[in-house]
């Protein structure tokens, strides 16, 4: 009989499923997994869009790289590019006011205007594609803002002159100079909070501070506020013939620890008061040191009990010594290292610091930066004066008050406002690096109090001050997947004039600076990844990923780090996913350093079990025109269970003495190991579909015996005894899955065409047949005993001679 071996018919695609399965069970397997799959985790430069960025950025040009599709490099550290003039203006001039952003919608709350001070509530909604503001509740026809509310009027403080000469004891809704803060819950509603500020007595002329605390509760479909009272600003000390004494331009900032709690942070500010029991009282004025803060409840938006943080470190001494006009910045940022992957503090810079009159005092201002750690569970302040790397002093250029400070991406901004020594509104962004251990970062590596900020000038439209800041995130692009815009909201410049407009720009991407200067280091932080298949946990064999790495050039380096969790529901985000410890991870060629240039891979023992996978890593160069690139990083799976095919019927099918054909059906169920996995599983783990496995008879000469053939065969052959075989698309045997050969799905292996296997059997005679299932391993039916039982035999067949030699095709039916 013939004994044809070979199925050139086979498809390209096919073949091409052959080659990777034969790539990947050449590998040895875990004692209880199979497969080992490939799986891409970071690749182009929208695979890496879902990371987070630390002082890195995403680039699509790799130089002489062959991959031109996405890499992760250290970020620029140049000069600002100008800021843009909104068209959406303010309905009226304000300066001294609070803002806040939740999503994209951005409040601005009360402040001083033309003839006074202001108790509205203005909001619009800012455009994430171009950052344009003026489009509330989406009405592109309505105006630029809407006057949302006005503050409740509230009882702010207990002063009233003997005598009933000045009264400041009626509840009031203007102030101007209130500390201003907010917490989003998403789909831009959250809370604002409203802190002191300077408010009016009776008496026109007397202003004093207010202790007032108020919350707005807003909603996220309408933007409405709703506001209530919160826990009022405690007593710093008790002036001289004082009552009470609130808070006027101290800073305010809300974090969220890594602990999952959210405080609210009330910092320096100033105090005025009335002084004087008979007649008309004096105003005094005094500054404040001390720090606040009280948890949020992030359900409901209220404010647990005021705790008290150690006072702001200042150097200078007195009893009317504080802090107002001040940057104060509060953030999470990453730390990179160890089991935590981030910390929180609060920044504090510039401001005035002493009241005075006349001539001030070359100590009136403060210059210095100051850092305080936040515990992540408690909220408490540890106060570090020297914030620098190095450990070591931060100063300002130049002495700034009436400014305001942001953080994004591990980055600080402080913009505009006033250098009383030259008598000078200004117009630059002055620009630092938070690094991990949150020493701001030495630019120029130099010993200089100075050197850790980059003064970009002329970035605002005009002069300002007094201008308070909101960040807006971006929609996320291909070139700028984490970028966001910046708003200085509007204040006032020369002259005092009071301004109405907004000037904007956009941070974080590839349009923030123009110089080619780059940070010395930085991390990118992936999303975590569920690797699991068919619900089901892996092991993770190896690690692999590329880079350029020039070290003719500059000392650099890339340090990756992962971490796994099992988890029961499959999540991969949450609080409560226990995450293990990251681990540091280097290719063998690249010691001492962690990467080498090219191709690196890292073999994990033991092979970590894991529902969700991780991966961070650190980027440095001593070069600041050269950076390392990561360009690709991938995984080895080690996939639980197989498939293991087998017979569950193989017999002759007879109408009597007449021969029809041979039953086969095959049945996909494992009994070695569990799961069950389909057929086609390793091709479904990369992301392929199709593939056919291949069964095959070989038939003895009538009378005849045949020995069982020897499996595998080589790739692409069938057994040199076949003499016939058919195709099965794994898709059709899934886990447990049974599918029965029709009669016209086999080929004559010495003609390839089509063929009942009954023409085999027309002498009369007694027959041997053996089946063989998927004889050169196209189905990985792992190492327990699947690949053990896929000859079948030998099956004795008796033929008379009367055989039905049609051939059977069964067509789908088609219903129109």
């Amino acid at each position: 009989m013939a004994r044809g071996v070979s199925r050139d018919h086979r498809t390209r695609g096919l073949a091409l499923v052959i080659v990777l399965l034969m790539l990947t069970m050449a590998m040895p397997g875990r004692s209880v997994y199979s497969a080992e799959v490939p799986q891409m985790i970071g690749d182009t430069l929208e695979s890496f869009t879902s990371g987070t960025l630390y002082r890195t950025a995403l680039n699509s040009l790799q130089g002489d790289s062959p991959d031109e599709t996405g890499a992760v490099q250290l970020a620029r550290s140049g000069d600002l590019k100008a800021w843009r003039n909104s068209t959406g203006v303010l309905p009226e001039g304000l300066s001294s006011v609070g803002v806040v952003a939740l999503g994209d919608r951005v409040f601005v709350v009360a402040g001083s205007k033309t003839g006074g001070t202001s108790k509205d509530v203005y909001w619009t909604k800012v455009n994430p594609d171009n950052g344009n503001p003026g489009n509330p509740n989406d009405d592109p026809e309505g105006d630029d803002w809407l006057l949302n509310t006005e503050l409740p009027a509230i009882l702010g403080n207990d002063f009233s002159s003997l005598g009933g000469t000045v009264d400041c004891t009626a509840p009031v809704a203007e102030r101007s100079g209130a500390a201003v803060t907010g917490f989003s819950t998403g789909d831009g509603g959250g809370y604002i909070y409203v802190m002191g500020g300077s408010i009016a007595c009776d008496e026109p002329g007397y202003n004093v501070s207010s202790y007032a605390v108020q919350i707005g509760v807003v909603d996220s479909a309408t933007g409405e506020i709703t506001w209530s009272e919160g826990p009022k600003i405690p007593a710093n000390s008790m002036p001289s013939l004082s009552t009470s004494d609130g808070l006027e331009f101290a800073g305010a900032t809300t974090v969220t620890t890594s602990s999952g709690k959210t405080y609210v942070y009330l910092v320096g500010g100033r105090r005025t008061y009335l002084s004087g029991a008979f007649g008309f009282p004096t105003s005094e004025t005094e500054g404040a040191k001390k720090v606040y803060y009280a948890e949020v409840n992030t359900t409901t938006g209220s404010l647990g009990d005021w705790s008290t943080a150690p006072d702001i470190p200042l150097t200078v001494s007195g009893n009317d010594v504080g802090l107002w006009h001040a940057a104060v910045i509060g953030a999470s940022f990453d730390v990179g290292g160890g089991s935590v992957t981030s910390r929180e503090a609060l920044f504090v810079v510039g401001g005035q610091q002493k009241p005075f009159e006349g001539t001030p005092p070359s100590d009136a201002y403060n210059v210095r930066m100051f850092r305080a750690d936040i515990n992540s569970g408690t909220g408490a302040l540890t106060w570090d004066e020297t914030p620098g790397e190095g450990d070591v002093e931060v100063s300002l250029p130049a002495t700034r008050v009436q400014m305001d400070g942001a953080a994004y991406a591990g980055k600080l901004y402080l913009v505009g406002g006033y250098d009383p020594n030259q008598d000078q509104y200004l117009d630059s962004v002055i620009t630092a690096y938070v690094k991990d251990d949150l020493n701001v970062l030495d630019l120029d590596a130099s010993p200089s109090v100075t050197d850790f900020f980059i003064n970009s000038s002329d970035v605002l439209p005009q002069p300002r001050a007094d201008a308070p800041l909101v960040i807006v995130p971006a929609t996320p692009t291909q070139d700028e997947p984490s970028a966001a815009w910046i708003y200085a909201i509007a204040g006032s410049n020369e002259g005092a004039n009071l301004n109405n407009t907004l000037y904007y720009g956009k941070i974080g991407g590839v349009d923030e600076n123009d110089l080619n200067k780059l940070v010395p280091s930085g991390w990118y932080y992936s999303d975590p990844i569920n690797v699991q298949f068919n619900a089901t946990n892996v092991a993770i064999k190896k690690i692999s990923w590329t880079t350029e790495i020039d070290r003719a050039s500059a000392n650099m380096d890339i340090e990756p780090e992962y971490r796994v969790a099992v988890t029961a529901s499959g999540e991969c985000t949450g609080s409560s996913i226990s995450w293990g410890d990251w681990t540091a991870i280097s290719d063998a060629d690249a010691d001492p350093n962690k990467s080498d240039d090219g191709d690196n891979e890292y073999p994990l023992d033991p092979q970590p079990e894991a529902t969700c996978f991780q991966y961070r890593a650190r980027f440095s160069s001593s070069n600041e025109q050269k950076s390392p690139s990561l360009l690709n990083i991938s995984l080895v799976r080690i996939l639980p269970g197989s498939p293991d095919l087998k017979a569950e019927t193989f017999d002759a099918d007879k109408d009597g003495d007449t021969l029809r054909g041979l039953t086969v059906t095959i049945i996909n169920e494992n009994t070695f190991e569990s799961p069950t996995q389909p057929a086609d599983y390793e091709e479904r783990a990369r992301g392929l579909s199709g593939g056919d496995f291949f069964v095959a008879l070989c038939i003895s000469d009538p009378g005849g015996t045949l020995s069982a053939p020897t499996l595998p065969t080589p790739r692409g052959q069938n057994p040199a005894c076949t003499d016939a075989y058919a195709m099965i698309n794994k898709a059709r045997l899934g886990a447990g899955a049974t599918y029965t050969v029709p009669s016209g799905s086999w080929y004559n292996s010495s003609d390839k065409l089509i063929t009942n296997p009954t023409i085999f059997f027309t002498t009369p005679g007694t027959y041997q047949v053996y089946l063989a299932i998927d004889p050169d391993n196209l189905v990985n039916e792992g190492d327990k005993g699947g690949e053990g039982n896929n000859v079948v035999g030998p099956l004795t067949v008796v033929s008379t001679g009367d055989v039905d030699t049609d051939s059977y095709v069964y067509l789908p039916i088609t219903l129109r």
